[in-house]
């Protein structure tokens, strides 16, 4: 669903699968795994309980010991109606090692890969984790090119059919913008804060993928509040095209009503066992036929020419 060749390079082991539910895993991954792991690479217990407990689920970057800890947030396929959720991605990482974890809904960071990085120190993470970074924003972005092309689609129907089912869907998609925005916002704010720490004014070069991450990331805010903006004048419009057809069918039931008002008064009037003018007459019936016909398209031509019909 998501465009992975915009994805960054070089990033964790089965990072390309973070941001997706497991289709086929052969065995639940545990919480237990991650703390077990972290505690074996050294990681400070602070940082390894904010990992697993951050509650609500929320953007966070902490410094401790040379470590560091970041939970951002990704868009993910939820299936059905709304076509993306959002899911919270973990890093822990220091001078030797990288912890990749996912959260859950209702459950804490579970572990998806462990992987050492003797090699690239504490810089190589700080880009790393930048790049993770600027790589949620490339999903954000083609979330948001799928949501409004979901949309599209919508509008194209509601050209030829006014129904319920549409109304909900664009209700749906409403709700998919509405958390996309707000993840976006705290993966702005998270950019912000991992800017300005102490990591990144002691790994300059990582500073550059970090100002990509913060642009991307910034169009992608833009793109889902411009989105949200165009679809809730769609809605508007839906709502107004509903009231004015239902107001349309009333006004022709109305006038349909009144019309038919004036025969039926005739043949009820003539209908009643008293004394009448002309009731004796052989040509009674077709006569009055005719006068009610032509009262009924006086009032339809009265209608017409005041433009109500």
């Amino acid at each position: 669903m998501l465009n992975h060749s915009q994805t960054a390079t070089g990033l964790p082991h089965l990072w390309h699968g973070a941001g997706a539910p497991p289709a086929a895993a052969p065995a639940p991954v545990k919480a237990e795994q991650w703390r077990d792991a972290a505690e074996r690479c050294g990681f400070a217990a602070p940082l390894i309980d904010a990992g697993l407990n951050t509650r609500p689920l929320r953007p966070l970057f902490m410094e401790r010991d040379d470590a560091v800890l970041l939970v951002f947030a990704v868009p993910v396929p939820a299936g059905g109606a709304r076509p993306f959720g959002i899911g919270y991605v973990s890093l822990l990482a220091n001078a030797r090692h990288v912890l990749l974890g996912s959260h859950a809904a209702q459950t804490a960071a579970t572990l998806l890969s462990h992987e050492e990085n003797p090699a690239a120190g504490l810089s190589g993470v700080c880009i790393q984790a930048a790049a993770l970074l600027r790589d949620g924003a490339h999903r954000f972005i083609e979330a948001l090119r799928e949501i409004n092309a979901g949309v599209d689609g919508i509008e194209e129907q509601l050209k030829s059919a006014i129904v319920n089912r549409q109304i909900f869907d664009l209700l749906e998609h409403n709700k998919c913008l509405n958390q996309l925005f707000g993840a976006l916002e705290a993966n702005l704010k998270l950019l912000q804060r991992v800017s300005a720490s102490a990591l990144a004014r002691q790994h300059p070069q990582a500073r550059p993928v970090l100002e990509d991450a913060m642009v991307e990331t910034s169009q992608a805010r833009a793109m889902a509040e411009i989105h949200n903006v165009n679809l809730s004048n769609l809605m508007d419009a839906y709502s107004a095209a509903v009231e004015n057809n239902l107001s349309l069918v009333v006004q022709y039931l109305s006038i349909f009503v009144i019309v038919a008002a004036v025969p039926m008064g005739v043949a009820s009037l003539y209908g009643m066992n008293v004394p009448l003018p002309f009731q004796d007459e052989p040509y009674a019936l077709p006569v009055l036929g005719l006068l009610s016909l032509l009262l009924a398209a006086l009032m339809v031509g009265l209608f017409k020419a005041r433009r109500i019909l």
